[in-house]
């Protein structure tokens, strides 16, 4: 199994549609099973992705939140991108924080397969004691209340 994991700072990098063009290039030929990425962010108040369209791009919704994502959401990008390169993967992402005063910046995790057989293939392959009593996508920062719930 490949796990790839990254913070990405994307849409604050200097030069990120350069950027982000060799990561995903190297997505594609690595070929991961699972990406882990944290500074996922998206321009706070930007265009919305149609619910339509996000579900199409292998979004899986968390339990109990449907967050806004932006068009300009680099998990988003990356979905759209990789399906349309023969490489679709199941995602999510969770927004954390406001980043630079201007991105909501989150957490976003991507599997070749459906959450809970990536679950599995772990389990299998790599720990058969492994539990999983809950998934939780979280980037803390003490300015949020979830932050405070901790």
């Amino acid at each position: 199994m490949k796990l790839l994991t990254l913070n990405t700072h994307s849409l604050a990098e200097p030069d990120c549609e350069a950027k982000t063009k060799i990561f995903l290039q190297a997505v594609l030929e690595e070929r991961p099973d699972v990406m882990a990425l944290q500074e996922v962010n998206q321009t706070a108040g930007g265009e919305d992705v149609s619910t339509v369209e996000l579900l199409a791009s292998g979004y899986m919704e968390c339990p109990n939140t449907m967050p806004r994502v932006g068009r300009d959401n680099h998990a988003f990008r990356t979905a759209v991108w990789l399906a349309e390169h023969d490489f679709p993967c199941f995602w999510s992402w969770v927004p954390a924080k406001l980043g630079y005063d201007k991105y909501d910046e989150g957490t976003a995790i991507f599997t070749r397969r459906p959450i809970l057989e990536a679950i599995g293939k772990v389990k299998r392959q790599l720990n058969p004691k492994l539990q999983v009593d809950g998934i939780l996508l979280t980037m803390v920062d003490n300015r949020t209340n979830f932050a405070k719930e901790i």
